[in-house]
């Protein structure tokens, strides 16, 4: 078992223990990332600033994608493509700032709450 390993089997043992939910250790992304060979950590071990990055890109992305979708199968308008793509760049940032901010405060205070341990303590 490598550092890697190792340290990700401490994590998953403290959050079983510390009672945080079985399904949310890891999350989906989590294993897929996993199974694609990438070294990821569960959230509550990533400090606030990488989760601020990584989910506002990924809520931005999606919404985006959302909006320039939605707007070309059910709207009527013949908006251009150019429109559609600021409306939902500026929509989805906007969104993903907005949960970027909030769900990462509520990952590290679960963390402080039961006491986690760092990453690197692990």
């Amino acid at each position: 078992m490598n550092e890697y390993e190792r340290k990700f089997q401490a994590a998953q043992n403290e959050l079983i223990q510390a009672g945080i939910w079985r399904r949310d250790t890891p999350p989906l992304t989590l294993r897929v990332m996993r199974k694609l060979g990438l070294k990821s950590r569960p959230s509550y071990y990533h400090p606030y600033w990488q989760l601020f990055i990584q989910l506002g890109l990924f809520m931005a992305f999606w919404i985006a994608a959302y909006h320039v979708i939605s707007q070309l199968l059910w709207s009527k308008s013949d908006a251009p493509w150019i429109k559609l793509a600021v409306e939902g760049l500026v929509g989805g940032a906007v969104a993903g700032l907005l949960f970027a901010a909030l769900v990462p405060l509520v990952l590290v205070g679960i963390a402080k709450k039961n006491n986690l341990s760092s990453w690197q303590s692990l």
